[in-house]
């Protein structure tokens, strides 16, 4: 069944580097989790445009984040945030705070609070690829599949060779959006991106090929 086999690839967040993306940790209601970014993964056909313009980080930035991180870590929500709105203020040109706070407000079922901030991580710069990835998990979530998957396309602009934009966004046309000839295509180029192939997707592909010809589209 793709869901369970979903929820068991896609479990983790990372940091891709200081200040790139959110503060790692891991919520307890999400099913499909965001998979890691690509400054991680394996490499594509083309560069991360984020990792080619990354802002400079001071050192009093550096250390209210990892203090931020640490405690996220230990789920000290008022500590991590305290940390995280001294750096929007003191260094607004960072949009990974702004993600880090977005996650923070989703996971203490701030609701209202996580959209502006992915918005104001996307405006802060547009190449910061997690911050669509986790925003557009965030709408998915509140059942808004559309806007989730206008985030993933625009994410796709951005970088078109971004490995797990076409997975996830495989794996909302898969799941919930019902687009199996649309799923088929980005989890082929997933795979296309990967040095060796992943053999889980490899059987997602073979499973949906299977549901499309049965379907008859």
């Amino acid at each position: 069944m793709r869901f369970i086999n979903g929820t068991q690839r896609i479990t983790l967040f990372v940091v891709l580097t200081l200040l790139i993306s959110a503060c790692q940790f891991v919520p307890t209601t999400s099913t499909v989790q965001p998979v890691e970014d690509s400054a991680t993964l394996a490499p594509s056909k083309a560069v991360n445009p984020y990792l080619q313009n990354r802002p400079a980080v001071s050192a009093a930035a550096s250390d209210h984040y990892q203090q931020a991180q640490a405690a996220l870590a230990n789920q000290d929500w008022a500590k991590a945030e305290l940390h995280l709105q001294w750096l929007t203020a003191k260094a607004p040109e960072l949009s990974g705070p702004y993600v880090s706070l977005a996650q923070l407000y989703s996971r203490t079922e701030q609701t209202a609070k996580v959209a502006p901030m992915f918005k104001q991580a996307i405006a802060t710069n547009s190449s910061n690829l997690s911050a669509y990835n986790q925003y557009a998990i965030f709408l998915r979530e509140q059942g808004q599949f559309n806007e989730a998957e206008a985030l993933y396309q625009q994410a796709l602009v951005v970088w078109p060779d971004y490995p797990e934009g076409h997975l996830n966004l495989g794996i909302l046309y898969d799941l919930y959006m019902g687009k199996l000839a649309l799923a088929l295509a980005h989890y082929q180029q997933y795979q296309n991106l990967q040095p060796e192939p992943d053999r889980q997707v490899a059987g997602w592909i073979v499973d949906t090929q299977r549901r499309i010809k049965a379907a008859g589209q």
